[in-house]
C-alpha cells in the first residue's frame, strides 16, 4: 500500500494548533521518516510536518520528556529511540475528526511496515 502522507519540513506550521493525539513507537517514525525537526528543546523536543489532501499536519512529542519535567520517564534521546508506544500530539489547522482521523489512520499505516519486522 502506498502511503498518501508526505513529509515536507518547508510547510509553514503557522496557525496550528492541537487537534489530537496518536501513540506510536518513536522509533518507528524514525525508521520510516527520519530525524525528526528539533523542537524548542522544552516542551518538544523534536517534530515532523506532514501534507495529505492538501492539509499540513505536525506529530510532536509535547511535554513527553525528562527535558520538560523531572517526572517524565525517559530522557530526549532515550525517548525517540523508544520501541514501545509513546503519546504524540498532532497539530494542524483542520479540526475535522474525519480529517484528523484520515491523517491518523495514515501515518499509521506508513509506520505498519515497523511491526512487520
Amino acid at each position: 500500500m502506498m502511503t498518501k502522507i508526505t513529509r515536507d519540513e518547508h510547510l509553514s506550521v503557522s496557525g496550528t494548533s492541537r487537534v489530537g493525539e496518536v501513540e506510536i513507537p518513536p522509533a518507528a517514525l524514525r525508521s520510516v521518516w527520519g530525524d525528526p525537526i528539533e523542537g524548542d528543546g522544552y516542551k518538544v523536543t523534536g517534530e515532523y510536518t506532514f501534507s495529505l489532501a492538501g492539509l499540513t499536519y505536525t506529530v510532536y512529542d509535547f511535554k513527553c520528556t525528562k527535558s520538560y519535567s523531572d517526572r517524565a520517564e525517559l530522557e530526549s534521546d532515550d525517548f525517540w529511540n523508544e520501541t514501545e508506544p509513546q503519546r504524540f500530539s498532532i497539530g494542524g489547522r483542520s479540526r475535522s475528526r474525519f480529517s484528523v482521523g484520515n491523517f491518523k489512520e495514515e501515518l499509521l499505516a506508513s509506520v505498519s511496515r515497523y511491526y512487520r519486522q
